[in-house]
């Protein structure tokens, strides 16, 4: 898995941090005494909410599928497909699978990627996508195992066997809510510094 950890210098400008490829997951700390923007996480992916769909597009909703929005025109390609209902839920898109920008809309659903011909079938409705992203102001402190996380070492005793990962606390899994994870292993030979702007950090700004 492509990843990068290392530091740069804020300027109190937009950063364009070049690392060689496009995360799907950036989480940015503050260690300075007094910070006020101590945390940043940020899931890069786009996710677009569907608050409906009519009965003959259940079938056709699901990973790899398209929709093309009736009035913006935007398209996109589904990636993930997480249902909260048969009728509601959300579709997370990489960021190179949107073409557009989705509005509050209406959209219709294609097996491949749609042609230019304007999207007709009121097949599903959706929200603004949006990136999910969290500032945490002030130092955080995890009080009990129910509110973190915990590393989880698989069991060969179910059936399916579960494979090793993480557990998230009871009090932090919130029923119906969509939850976003990053979860990194380093690899040796990772630690090369990034360009900002162009420019090495060992410039002087």
């Amino acid at each position: 898995m492509p990843h990068r950890i290392g530091y740069i210098h804020g300027t109190s400008a937009a950063l364009n941090v070049e690392i060689g490829f496009v995360p799907d997951a950036v989480i940015l700390f503050n260690p300075t005494v007094g910070s006020t923007e101590k945390f940043s996480i940020h899931i890069v992916k786009k996710v677009i909410v569907f608050t409906s769909m009519t009965a003959a597009t259940t079938s056709g909703i699901k990973k790899g599928a398209w929709i093309k929005g009736i009035t913006s025109g935007a398209k996109a390609q589904i990636n993930e497909l997480i249902l909260d209902t048969a009728t509601t839920g959300w579709m997370i898109c990489d960021v190179e699978q949107i073409t557009g920008t989705f509005q509050s809309e209406n959209c219709q659903v294609y097996a491949s990627e749609p042609n230019s011909t304007a999207a007709a079938d009121d097949d599903i409705t959706v929200v603004v996508d949006v990136e999910y992203g969290v500032n945490i102001e002030s130092e955080v402190t995890v009080t009990t195992i129910n509110d973190g996380i915990l590393g989880y070492a698989g069991s060969s005793t179910t059936d399916p066997v579960e494979a090793k990962g993480f557990t998230i606390g009871s009090t932090i899994s919130v029923d119906t809510e969509l939850l976003g994870y990053m979860a990194f292993q380093n690899d040796p030979g990772q630690s090369q510094p990034a360009l900002v702007n162009g420019v090495d950090q060992e410039t002087v700004w």
